[in-house]
């Protein structure tokens, strides 16, 4: 949305708004700004852990940015891309969940907010034993 953004020029905006008026300026930029959501997907995409990552403790942490359904966000937690059988399955407020205690050596994927979310896989570490 933000590139979208850019891509105005304040000189045209200001000669809308006063070619048309106050109030015909702000139902457009409504209309507009609902418009650039529903193109862009303002949906949450995974931030931690990143793709790729050795967790050596076995539980671990998830956080997604916001956006989307925004406040309550569908977690999915597998291992592997095709979530078939997930190992956690659940609806959770907030951007951020602690996953409970994960077998050690073994690759996870997670999304958020179901078939619309970005796939990110870890792997947690051979010692990642509860202390």
């Amino acid at each position: 949305m933000r590139a979208i953004l850019r891509r105005l020029r304040l000189r045209e905006i200001g000669a809308f708004a006063w070619r048309y008026g106050v109030t015909a300026f702000l139902l457009f930029w409504c209309v507009f700004v609902i418009a650039a959501y529903l193109v862009t997907g303002d949906r949450p995409r995974p931030m931690s852990p990143p793709d790729g990552y050795v967790a050596e403790e076995p539980r671990v942490r998830l956080s997604w940015s916001p956006g989307g359904t925004g406040p309550a966000y569908d977690v999915l937690v597998g291992r592997g891309e095709d979530f078939s059988k997930p190992i956690f399955s659940r609806r959770v407020r907030g951007t951020a969940v602690v996953l409970p205690r994960l077998a050690p050596d073994t690759r996870y994927c997670w999304k958020v907010d179901g078939d619309k979310g970005d796939v990110s896989c870890f792997r947690t570490g051979p010692n990642a034993l509860d202390l």
